[in-house]
């Protein structure tokens, strides 16, 4: 009954656990590592693996969503639309970073920033440098209150309100779980991480360089329009 995140956790646990006592325990085999080769050991669960993958919004998809969007929460869909960051990285984003004169922002990415303090380089595409133009620069952070949200239960309340705004935008945001169990989540924020290629290759920013600012191999990913 546990979720195939929860249950490839435990195995990979187990794994290093395995791994580190390999020396001293002597122990030859590891049975929680898979054997690709040889198809032993413990397999990892990629059930609904690709139907559990947010689905990208077309651009007029994305201007729906934004219509239904007010104050700094459509500042910060815009937000994430067009610099292709994850939600926390956009609630957090600070003023320093942001260089008008370059038309860059330039910021670690929290899910990477502890392992490899991997900077990337987002340009400052013009409906998010709109954005930050009319919002009042006053302290360390663009979105201030939504910080103090986010911070009160880890975003769980501000997934609730995102997802209402896609509701609203008539985007059905849970669907069937073939295998049972929950109803997938299709559309959410991180949705609007993938909806970016499509706005960034339409600005004409290298493949390349979408890769870097998402972190995501997409080759042979359709464009939306």
């Amino acid at each position: 009954k546990l979720s195939p995140s929860t249950y490839n956790q435990h195995v990979k646990t187990l794994d290093l656990v395995w791994a580190v006592l390999r020396e001293p325990g002597k122990i030859d085999v590891n049975p929680w590592a898979w054997d690709k080769k040889g198809k032993t050991g413990m397999k990892r669960l990629t059930i609904n693996k690709i139907e559990r993958r947010k689905k990208a919004l077309s651009l007029e998809q994305i201007g729906t969503l934004l219509e239904k969007a007010a104050g700094d929460y459509k500042d910060l869909l815009t937000m994430l639309a067009y610099t292709g960051q994850r939600l926390v990285d956009m609630v957090k984003l600070q003023w320093d970073t942001v260089d008008f004169r370059s038309r860059v922002i330039t910021l670690s990415p929290c899910k990477t920033e502890r392992r490899t303090g991997k900077e990337v380089f987002i340009p400052l595409l013009p409906a998010a440098e709109s954005v930050l133009l009319n919002r009042v620069r006053g302290g360390r952070y663009v979105f201030p209150a939504l910080v103090a949200e986010y911070e009160r239960d880890n975003g769980t309340g501000m997934a609730k309100k995102i997802g209402a705004i896609f509701t609203a935008a008539g985007l059905n945001r849970h669907k069937e779980n073939s295998n049972g169990g929950r109803a997938i989540v299709e559309y959410g924020a991180h949705s609007l991480r993938h909806g970016f290629v499509t706005i960034a290759r339409g600005a004409g920013i290298p493949d390349a360089l979408i890769r870097q600012i998402t972190g995501h191999s997409f080759s042979g990913e359709p464009i939306q329009s």
